[in-house]
């Protein structure tokens, strides 16, 4: 499970790669201290998933000549036409082109529905769970709680 969030298109396209999100110090720029790209104007959407190393995919704008498949290049070895190709250059980028045909979600919503789900599960993680507590009346005989409960006031009336 991962989630989107935006990044600077120029830095994430850049040889290497620079993983550059908006500044917190000027939320007009990209944080890249080199670089300073204009943040609105060069955003992308980028699934973001951490296991044992962290994977971006970054998510194109749907556009009319989307073909809804994967790019066997891609796939294989990297696809030459990076931004330019019609096939989809991962599965996310796939299932969000679709999304979007079928919904007409924006990039800008499907961010937001994702910071929302990630704040419902950090509420659900950070809640104390609630701790056992076996009923007073179970005896562990199978029978009823009632009955346990007269004989052990009858045990302790005949003192045994």
């Amino acid at each position: 499970m991962g989630m989107f969030m935006f990044l600077c298109e120029e830095c994430y396209d850049s040889k290497p790669r620079i993983i550059s999100k908006r500044s917190k110090e000027n939320l007009a720029v990209c944080s890249n201290l080199t670089a300073r790209h204009p943040f609105d104007d060069n955003k992308c959407l980028v699934h973001v998933v951490r296991s044992a190393n962290v994977r971006y995919s970054k998510v194109r704008p749907l556009h009319p000549l989307c073909q809804f498949d994967v790019c066997r290049h891609e796939v294989r070895y990297g696809c030459q036409r990076e931004d330019s190709c019609s096939f989809a250059h991962s599965v996310i980028e796939l299932k969000c082109w679709v999304l979007q045909q079928d919904t007409g979600i924006t990039h800008e919503e499907i961010v937001q529905e994702s910071k929302r789900h990630w704040h419902r599960l950090e509420q659900n993680v950070q809640r104390p769970k609630p701790m056992h507590v076996p009923p007073l009346n179970n005896m562990g005989g199978g029978g009823d709680g009632a009955a346990a409960a007269e004989e052990e006031e009858e045990e302790e009336k005949s003192g045994a």
